[in-house]
């Protein structure tokens, strides 16, 4: 079984997050397409090449590659101004790991993508203002990340800065409890990302991983 699955909407996204794996010393195998030959071990990396497809074929896509390439971790790497498949794209990755609960955090601090009380901004803008938010194929049509995961078939909470800063404990507890399939995530420090990513392994339930 593969140690990691990450399934990207574009290549640009496949590359940096395959990158990231390897940088840390994880073999890692980035795939151009949804079918194709696969490793047995090791991380992947696939593109789906999804972000501007219909939502339903978007969503097809991703489930294929998740059902047809097990892992031990599934993380969806989504687009950080938010365009694209979102909601379409978390619950065909939801539906085919069979994941509790999925933990959204699109923030990358060092890149001046930031979510706060709900907000996702890019360089301090609400990312609805920015060029990329406008995008004319796939713009983004709320910069409050809760409310734009919204009208799928998964209920949506939010986990706050509060809890973030608050550190692993918190964010186990609220995994845990949590009675959401999918978690909107706050992240303003790079610190704030590995405590979700820690909270969610202390929380010992099956987690899907979305950034």
């Amino acid at each position: 079984m593969l140690s990691a699955l990450v399934v990207a909407d574009d290549l640009t996204g496949a590359m940096d997050t395959g990158h990231e794996f390897a940088a840390r010393g994880h073999p890692t195998t980035v795939a151009v397409g949804a079918d194709g030959a696969r490793p047995e071990e090791g991380g992947l990396v696939v593109n789906t090449d999804s972000r501007y497809l219909p939502s339903e074929e978007a969503r097809e896509a991703v489930e294929r590659v998740v059902r047809d390439a097990p892992a031990r971790t599934v993380y969806k790497k989504v687009d950080s101004t938010l365009r694209g498949n979102l909601v379409a794209e978390i619950e065909g990755a939801l539906d085919a790991s069979g994941a509790d609960t999925a933990l959204v955090a699109p923030a990358i601090p060092a890149g001046g993508r930031l979510t706060a009380c709900g907000y996702h901004l890019v360089e301090g803008a609400l990312v609805t203002d920015t060029a990329a938010g406008q995008d004319p194929e796939k713009p983004v049509t709320s910069a409050h990340l809760p409310t734009l995961l919204e009208g799928g078939a998964h209920a949506v909470g939010h986990v706050g800065v509060e809890t973030v800063a608050s550190g692993t404990e918190a964010v186990a507890d609220v995994v845990r409890e949590t009675d959401e399939t999918i978690l909107a995530c706050d992240a303003v420090h790079d610190d704030h990302l590995a405590a979700l990513g820690r909270g969610a392994r202390l929380a010992e339930r099956e987690v899907g991983y979305v950034g």
